[in-house]
């Protein structure tokens, strides 16, 4: 028995689309015609099922705003099995019923019309990324050694330029130190004043350090630079031998129990 839903139609595409109890329910596979792609026009980190949903996505966005596209036939190509949402379910009906298609030769015309698309914008965002990468290689101090570096180095240029807070982010291992390094000497040339690189430990102030070492002789000629720990990374001396002293005259289990930041206690050897 079909059920109608009670949902009120709505108008898609100049056609009622009607919702039908079917195209309510969850998720459910749909035997489509296979989209005849040739090797690498899916993307590698992108599941099979998930890109063709996304190119009748996009085919149905492109035939809201132009003419209906010739109807293509889907007669003789394999068949496979593919999950839709109710909602692209349904628009996908309302295409069938305005253009008097099946299912098959609608999923087939839309999914070509989307791929044309997704083609379209992947290779324009391919030359702007080529373009940025470019203009952001051509100011760099050094080589790169992987695409990121330039990019993290354009993205934390406006905070030294501007004086202004930035959030930058960079997987690990493409190089943020030696990009930091290169900026703090850069910056401090350019603006003819000292630049601080603070870090929350001792180890990754050395690496900054380090990596600031290893840059070309033409980034750092002229500059002078320094590790210059915080107090809290020194010992006092006159601290640490009241502290020790208590312990002395405190019995095992009760040093045991001892909070060195309790007020009274002689601890927090760190100044």
């Amino acid at each position: 028995m079909q059920i109608v839903s009670a949902m009120p139609a709505f108008n898609s595409m100049s056609a009622e689309c009607r919702f039908w109890g079917s195209f309510l329910t969850p998720n459910s596979d749909l035997t489509l015609p296979l989209l005849p792609l040739a090797p690498g026009q899916i993307p590698p980190d992108m599941p099979r099922p998930s890109f063709f949903r996304l190119v009748l996505t996009k085919g149905l966005e492109a035939v809201a705003h132009q003419k209906p596209p010739k109807i293509q036939k889907s007669a003789g190509l394999p068949k496979i099995k593919l999950s839709l949402p109710p909602c692209t379910r349904a628009k996908l009906l309302a295409f069938c019923e305005e253009n008097s298609a099946t299912a098959s030769d609608a999923y087939l015309t839309l999914s070509l019309l989307g791929l044309a698309q997704y083609q379209k914008q992947a290779e324009q965002q391919k030359k702007t990324s080529q373009a940025y990468l470019s203009s952001a290689k051509a100011v760099m101090p050094f080589e790169p050694w992987c695409a990121e570096q330039p990019l993290f180095w354009h993205a934390i240029q406006p905070a030294l330029r501007d004086k202004k807070i930035v959030l930058a982010e960079g997987s690990t291992g493409i190089g943020k130190g030696r990009v930091l390094a290169a900026a703090a000497a850069h910056a401090s040339r350019s603006n003819s004043g000292p630049v601080w690189l603070v870090s929350s430990t001792v180890v990754l102030v050395s690496n900054l350090f380090n990596e600031y070492l290893t840059l070309p002789k033409s980034i750092t000629h002229g500059l002078r630079a320094a590790i210059l720990p915080a107090r809290g990374e020194f010992v006092s001396t006159a601290r640490l031998k009241r502290f020790q002293e208590t312990f002395r005259r405190l019995e095992p289990e009760q040093a045991a129990d001892v909070d060195m930041n309790r007020p009274g206690i002689p601890g927090g050897c760190l100044i």
